[in-house]
């Protein structure tokens, strides 16, 4: 039997994280560059029963997701969620 040595890095910790979250936000942030000042690119997102228009999102860390926005009946919202189960729907 061998020990590992420590020096040597596993192929686990030699690959680098994906940071999911930002990977997110820069899909969206890509999807708004192209457009023209009279499109605008709608952000959408269920939360609870409740479909959520989205004016902000925050990566805070690399496992969270903050979307603000508003509700249906235009109260201030706020969806905090891991990044693994974000479904964002974007549409031009």
């Amino acid at each position: 039997m061998r020990t590992p040595d420590p020096h040597k890095a596993t192929s686990a910790e030699a690959r680098p994280a994906i940071d999911t979250g930002s990977t997110i936000l820069g899909q969206i942030q890509a999807m708004q560059r192209p457009l023209s000042h009279e499109q605008e690119l709608l952000v959408t997102l269920r939360a609870g029963d409740e479909m959520l228009r989205v004016t902000e999102i925050f990566v805070p860390n690399t496992h969270v997701l903050v979307f603000a926005g508003t509700d249906a009946a235009g109260d201030v919202t706020r969806l905090i969620t891991p990044v693994e189960t974000a479904h964002v729907v974007c549409k031009l």
